[in-house]
């Protein structure tokens, strides 16, 4: 996955940051470590340049979006053969 987020001499530090961190918990989303994934994209999401405002119209970013996933994975896990392929069941 991919996320435009900038021209690389315009992204802030925080950006940087929570670049690094979503790194961190993909690694722990692809090893099935849903509690561990779960702490590192929360944290990823307090440093989300877009944050949720209904004023703006932002009703998720992508580390919010993963914290739900990592949720659905943990209710429903998808096997021990899971490729990392998330199936959207909805829009």
């Amino acid at each position: 996955m991919f996320e435009i987020v900038g021209l690389k001499e315009n992204v802030t530090q925080q950006t940087r940051d929570c670049l690094g961190v979503f790194a961190q918990g993909v690694e722990r989303y692809l090893a099935q470590d849903w509690d561990g994934a779960m702490e590192t994209f929360q944290r990823s999401a307090t440093l989300e340049p877009n944050q949720q405002s209904e004023a703006l119209a932002i009703d998720s970013n992508p580390s919010t979006i993963f914290v739900k996933r990592c949720r659905e994975m943990k209710a429903h896990p998808p096997g021990a053969d899971w490729d990392g392929v998330y199936e959207m069941k909805e829009k």
